[in-house]
């Protein structure tokens, strides 16, 4: 969903299609449009990457060791790169969410170790105790962060009735 442009269109087809008695089911993105990072999140993603050590921080697609933890790509790059991504997905909570009654919705993360992970978490040895106890840490801090509300979770699992 986070790739459409017209969600005034799609919401109602949506609701159209939809049974009486169906679900709407899914998980995506709802984070920032154009996958910019928010303001508050970057400084987190940082200190977090400070701790890692460093075979953790070898970036696989350029094949070097990485010096910034994230690159924020300017919504012209995000754009260029595919003119759909993330093109209104931090306006999906408020149009979905007020337009068809919530069953359940869960957080899924991806505010924190999309951005943390990004080209490498294959450096994770899953043999390896240190780098499991390490993604495991990381993935109770950003439970931990959106459950306190300190950040929202970027990707939601949704179930929506009408």
């Amino acid at each position: 969903i986070h790739h459409a442009d017209n969600l005034e269109a799609l919401i109602p087809f949506v609701q159209r299609v939809l049974k009486p008695d169906g679900l709407f089911i899914g998980i995506d993105y709802f984070g920032p449009t154009r996958f910019q990072i928010e303001y508050e999140v970057m400084p987190i993603i940082e200190e977090l990457f400070s701790l890692l050590p460093e075979e953790l921080k070898y970036d696989l697609r350029e094949n070097q060791p990485v010096v910034n933890p994230v690159r924020r790509a300017t919504i012209a790059e995000v754009r260029d790169a595919d003119v759909s991504e993330s093109v209104r997905s931090s306006d999906l909570r408020t149009l979905l969410f007020s337009n068809f009654r919530v069953a359940e919705v869960k957080p899924m993360g991806g505010t924190l170790l999309r951005w943390l992970l990004q080209y490498r978490a294959g450096n994770f040895d899953p043999a390896n105790a240190t780098h499991t106890s390490i993604s495991r840490l990381l993935q109770f801090i950003e439970r931990e962060l959106i459950a306190s509300r300190r950040i929202r979770s970027d990707d939601l699992f949704f179930v929506l009735t009408r």
